[in-house]
């Protein structure tokens, strides 16, 4: 994974952006080596950027996740700071969508939001 971050800022430590890394591709079991590096580096960088990841699925948004958990069963666990309405996807719920949104057959959700703040 290394070769794969970058700085997010030339003066700070903090965070990096990984390139190069599709994670509908990658092998994320908890015990993989990509996943070992991944969490290594969040540990060490604090905030890990994963640009143009746009076309996981809700469950390759799940194996990436399920790198951080230490619950068996984390069903209906998401947590999105009392940010409002949590709309759940039927399938993945413990997937939340968050801030302001219309959405139509998304993965079975449909539904809107106008966030905390309107």
């Amino acid at each position: 994974l290394t070769n794969h971050l970058r700085p997010l800022s030339e003066i700070s430590h903090f965070g990096k952006e990984v390139v190069g890394v599709d994670l509908a591709q990658a092998t994320l079991s908890a015990s993989s080596s990509i996943s070992n590096e991944i969490k290594s580096a969040v540990y060490e960088y604090g905030l890990l950027i994963f640009r143009n990841q746009h076309h996981l699925t809700p469950q390759d948004e799940m194996n990436f996740a399920n790198m951080f958990t230490h619950q068996p069963d984390d069903v209906n666990q998401s947590y999105t700071g009392g940010a409002g309405t949590q709309h759940r996807l039927p399938d993945y719920p413990s997937i939340a969508l968050v801030g302001t949104y219309r959405v139509k057959n998304f993965h079975g959700l449909t539904a809107g939001s106008t966030g905390v703040y309107n």
